[in-house]
């Protein structure tokens, strides 16, 4: 049984730099629908394939002071900064193996949240502009 990829491979990075302290993160994409249905479907939906889109949701420990950092993330999205996501099936070294995926977005929410007992957190969510590609620098297992 496979090991799966683990979540260390799903990054947030902003000029290069990886976010400090993220613990988990989420890829999803949605495709819209084109209803289809008229009076002879007989009662039954019909539907054709529409356009699609991704998002990426990240979450992580605030650590100010890393490179980026939760304050790093708030000017990013007050600014509307295009954010660069990578991930793929093992490290990210430049060779022949397994993939390695890469898409930029830009920020369309974040939280700073804070626990009374435990350490503060950063998360977000970055609309995808355009589509996740196969980058060309493959990783080595």
């Amino acid at each position: 049984m496979s090991a799966g990829v683990s979540g260390r491979l799903m990054i947030v990075q902003l000029g290069g730099v990886a976010l400090v302290g993220q613990i988990g993160a989420s890829l999803d994409g949605t495709r819209d629908v084109i209803d289809l249905t008229s009076l002879s479907s007989e009662y039954v939906k019909q539907h054709a394939p529409g356009d699609y889109g991704w998002s990426f949701s990240f979450n992580g420990l605030y650590d100010p002071s890393g490179s980026m950092s939760a304050t790093e993330i708030m000017v990013a999205f007050q600014a509307a900064t295009e954010i660069e996501i990578v991930f793929g099936e093992s490290t990210y070294t430049t060779g022949s193996g397994n993939k390695v995926w890469t898409a930029s977005g830009t920020f369309t929410s974040m939280s700073i949240s804070a626990d009374y007992t435990g350490p503060a957190r950063v998360s977000g969510v970055i609309q995808i502009n355009g589509d996740v590609v196969e980058s060309p620098t493959t990783s080595t297992a």
